[in-house]
């Protein structure tokens, strides 16, 4: 079974999430994340990623 699209979440938005999306590893994949499954150390912080990581993928 092949895999075409990845729905992604976890801790850290702004690192971990943000440099799992980004990784060459990645490219090949259409990538979803998944905004309300993140987190960060704040809200701010939470939600600046999430702006950042809509500029180059879709975020629900």
């Amino acid at each position: 079974m092949a895999i075409f699209h990845i729905e992604l979440c976890g801790m850290m938005t702004q690192n971990c999430v943000l440099f799992t999306m980004i990784a060459e590893q990645a490219k090949k994949y259409k990538i979803t994340v998944l905004g309300n499954c993140c987190t960060s150390v704040s809200p701010v912080i939470h939600a600046v990623a999430l702006k950042g990581l809509s500029r180059i993928t879709n975020v629900i």
